[in-house]
């Protein structure tokens, strides 16, 4: 049996804020996700999918860009055991979603499997390269990518700035964890992540409010 993978913390607040702010209302999720039925109060849309199926039908019912989250840890053990087929197909995955016209946002899991071989028993060519990866999130427009809590980005450019500050407020928050900042600091850090997300949702409301 394999070494279980590090645990992937899903960027809910940054989701969350990616909805509100460019008025994503689809979401899918292709792979495992902790906490999954949280995606379903915040998108009208979500769409699910098993590892290994195929994405063209969901791609002709998305509604607009959507919110992808892909995963990069195959299928599990029993691939990892007989090795029948690539457990990873984020590159068939990116490749559907690159064939859209429309700049959607890819969320991608347990990227340390694409930065670095996988641990064994894993094959390492079941499994793209980073280069490859990079390459193929390139194709048709340039996106704003980072890896951040084990998660690789890919946004359109519009969202650079909403992703940076998440990124930067995060390691903030982990870097004065680190160097046991006090409580107090802390805290701090926590409630400019709050005000930004009610920035956010109030943004969101007058731009309906303006619609209606």
């Amino acid at each position: 049996m394999s070494t279980p993978m590090p645990e992937v913390v899903c960027p809910h607040d940054l989701l969350m804020q990616l909805a509100y702010a460019y008025g994503i209302g689809d979401f899918v999720r292709a792979g495992t996700m902790e906490r999954g039925e949280w995606c379903e109060r915040v998108f009208p849309h979500v769409w699910s999918l098993k590892v290994g199926s195929g994405l063209p039908s969901v791609m002709e019912k998305l509604s607009g860009p959507a919110i992808f989250w892909l995963d990069a840890g195959g299928a599990g053990d029993e691939l990892a055991e007989t090795f029948t087929e690539p457990p990873c197909d984020v590159l068939e995955q990116i490749t559907a979603i690159r064939s859209d016209t429309r700049e959607h946002y890819v969320f991608i899991d347990h990227a340390e499997l694409l930065l670095a071989p996988p641990h064994r028993p894993h094959r390492i060519d079941h499994w793209p390269t980073i280069d490859r990866v990079l390459d193929t999130l390139r194709v048709a427009w340039e996106p704003y990518i980072v890896v951040q809590g084990g998660v690789l980005m890919a946004v359109p450019e519009r969202a650079r700035n909403l992703v940076a500050r998440y990124c930067q407020e995060e390691n903030t928050h982990l870097w004065m964890q680190r160097r046991g900042v006090k409580p107090s600091a802390v805290a701090s850090v926590e409630r400019s992540r709050e005000r930004l997300s009610e920035l956010v949702r109030l943004a969101r409301d007058s731009k309906e409010r303006a619609a209606a």
